[in-house]
């Protein structure tokens, strides 16, 4: 791992080197001259200090002005090689100047990093309407997934949330996991589900851990797990580890443990979950990861619940995340369907240049069949 790092900050430090060398020479630095040393050498030395991590907000942006100025090398080369055959044109000569300047892969960066960064604020309110033949009321079921909190999103946001969603008076309140992570303090852990606490629901609020609420992925835990549940369940949230609650005598929602947990402690198989259960219930399921949604299909589950993607977050993870399974939104087959939500916050980088931060608001309506 420290050589592929080592490895890692050495390509890019030559990377930044020549290219500074070369924005110099462009703006008229002899192509000899030491002070190219003296400036060149200096910003490559920052920028590899700044990827030494992956999830540091300095390898971020240093990535992406890397990839934006390799993206519009690219385009030059493109457009030279389709319009312009010989150097000496003046068309060639103009964008060789454009190009060569490097102002456009900085605009380029600080105008996608400040539409990112801007659009990390803004939560949204997404909503679905889904019908079955089995319920006979309607149900307004609000989905809470991937808050992430006290380390990337803005506090009073959530606050703001909190007093939206019960002016919408919902019947029930899904917490899908991942609401804290390592960066979490404690007291940040015992705020967020104290104002979580304060929604009003029907049928109550309900939690399912996600991979990082437990803090695996780090050997300085802020908290323990039986902390964590403590201040769930002080706040009047449920939680389901592999359990089913009956919501009235028309839904049934059955709460997972985290896929993560298939390579320590194990979870349950749906089927396992179901054994005994009316299958005239609507089986909502509660699943932070959505990988296993063919699970939940094969089973009976009528609408299933998850997150974890962050709709992939940064561009474009979430076009190869949809190539490879389910990234963000509204999936049916057969009588089941899945909706996955982006989460009301991203991870690792205070950055969204993909998809929105949103909490989701799910109306289940009768269909006006038999049930």
């Amino acid at each position: 791992m420290y050589f592929l790092s080592a490895f890692f900050m050495i390509a890019v430090f030559a990377y930044v080197f020549f290219r500074t060398r070369r924005f110099l020479r462009f703006y008229g630095m002899p192509a000899g001259s030491r002070w190219i040393l003296v400036v060149a050498i200096p910003i490559a030395l920052l920028a590899a200090f700044l990827s030494r991590s992956v999830w540091t907000t300095g390898f971020f942006i240093v990535m992406h002005l890397i990839l934006g100025i390799a993206l519009f090398d690219f385009l030059f080369f493109l457009i030279r090689l389709i319009f312009f055959k010989k150097k000496e044109t003046k068309g060639y000569r103009v964008c060789a100047k454009i190009f060569g300047c490097g102002v456009l892969p900085l605009l380029f960066v600080a105008l996608l990093l400040g539409y990112g960064y801007g659009n990390m604020k803004d939560i949204v309110k997404k909503e679905y309407t889904l019908t079955s033949q089995k319920i006979t009321e309607n149900y307004r079921i609000v989905l809470i997934t991937d808050t992430h909190y006290g380390t990337i999103q803005d506090k009073a946001l959530l606050q703001k949330a909190v007093q939206e969603i019960n002016e919408l008076h919902p019947s029930l309140v899904l917490l899908g996991g991942d609401l804290v992570d390592e960066g979490t303090s404690e007291s940040d852990m015992r705020e967020l589900f104290e104002t979580l606490g304060k929604i009003e629901s029907q049928f109550g609020s309900y939690y399912v851990y996600g991979n990082h609420d437990r803090q695996p992925y780090t050997d300085q835990r802020t908290f323990t797990n039986d902390m964590l549940a403590e201040a769930i369940t002080q706040n009047g949230i449920s939680i389901l580890q592999d359990e089913c609650a009956a919501l009235g005598d028309e839904v049934l929602l059955v709460g997972r443990e985290d896929y993560s947990s298939e390579r320590t402690t194990g979870r349950a198989a749906v089927e396992e979950l179901l054994d005994g259960i009316n299958s005239e219930r609507f089986l909502l399921l509660l699943d932070h990861q959505p990988v296993t949604f063919e699970e939940s299909v094969a089973s009976g589950i009528d609408l299933q619940l998850s997150g974890h993607t962050h709709a992939g977050q940064i561009f474009p993870i979430g076009l190869f995340l949809e190539m490879t399974g389910y990234n963000y939104g509204l999936y049916t087959e057969g009588k089941s369907a899945l909706i996955v939500s982006s989460g009301f916050t991203g991870w690792g980088y205070p950055f969204r240049t993909e998809g929105h931060c949103e909490y989701v608001v799910i109306d289940l309506v009768p269909d006006g069949g038999e049930k």
